[in-house]
């Protein structure tokens, strides 16, 4: 299966799991235009194999555009079903994705893992152009007072795993969420606030190899 990978949190604490138990059946995927190349080579060190990188002209960039808007159900872009309202095919995001899964069919690959849920679950400082900011600024001692955050279910997890499933389904994946596992995610809700907020994204900063 994908793995897309950034050089952000989220796709790289997925690939360090990945090494920890030794699992080597995927493949990485990467545009390599906008990240900070440093992390991301010592994310792919890890892999040492099926590593894709590419970039996206702009040329190709508005052909697979024209796929997405021919193959995919259209989807929207809101705080929830209801309230949907900014057209998902405006997000270069969706672009990408599609272009990835596109790609890697040459490998008989099925499944999607994606890192989605870092920013809405664990984050405190997400924003999007859809809503207001939609995560607590701190993870306070009584969770109760906060949760479920607008994020938790709606707001950008909704637009955003919208996104993932409608292009995945369209090109024949499934995708698939290690951070939105509810074992995963009930772990970090039992944390400590002094846990959740030592860092940014304070569990996925602060993974460790298990051995």
């Amino acid at each position: 299966f994908p793995v897309t990978i950034s050089s952000g949190h989220d796709s790289g604490c997925i690939v360090c799991g990945l090494s920890n138990i030794n699992y080597k059946n995927y493949i990485t995927y990467t545009f390599t235009d906008n990240e900070n190349s440093e992390i991301l080579n010592s994310c792919l060190n890890l892999i040492k194999e099926k590593i894709i990188k590419t970039k996206l002209p702009l040329n190709e960039f508005k052909n697979i555009k024209t796929d997405i808007e021919k193959n995919v159900e259209r989807f929207y872009y809101g705080y929830s079903y209801e309230t949907r309202h900014d057209i998902g095919f405006n997000d270069d995001a969706a672009v990408g994705l599609y272009k990835i899964l596109k790609d890697c069919t040459k490998y008989d690959s099925k499944v999607l893992l994606s890192g989605q849920g870092g920013d809405e679950i664990y984050g405190n400082n997400q924003e999007y152009g859809f809503a207001n900011k939609f995560n607590p600024t701190i993870f306070p001692d009584n969770l109760e007072n906060i949760f479920p955050w607008a994020n938790f279910f709606n707001g950008g997890n909704y637009s955003y795993l919208t996104k993932e499933e409608y292009i995945a389904g369209s090109l024949g994946y499934e995708a698939r969420y290690p951070l939105l596992d509810k074992d995963v995610v009930q772990q970090f809700l039992n944390l400590t606030s002094k846990l959740k907020n030592k860092f940014y994204k304070g569990p996925i900063t602060n993974y460790r190899d298990w051995e």
